[in-house]
């Protein structure tokens, strides 16, 4: 996760409000790039696969899978 977050959150990026998802295991952090990209990191550190659904401002994003150990970064350009 931590390589993911490197790659996608470059310098000068900000931390912004992320819910916490109630999930046993899922752990996530969001920020905002200096160009006005969103980025979530949503790392899985249970024994099985978790599909979580993201909504950004009240809108419904999609949903994804994060595999048993796995991490996901999603990222939206600026608005």
């Amino acid at each position: 996760a931590l390589a993911q977050t490197t790659y996608s959150v470059p310098p000068g990026a900000f931390r912004i409000e992320s819910s916490d998802p109630q999930v046993r295991g899922l752990q996530n952090v969001a920020c905002e790039n200096p160009d006005g990209s969103k980025v979530l990191v949503i790392r899985n550190s249970s024994d099985q696969a978790q599909t979580v659904s993201t909504q950004m401002n009240g809108c419904e994003m999609g949903s994804t899978s994060i595999p048993a150990g796995g991490a996901v970064t999603l990222k939206w350009p600026k608005e």
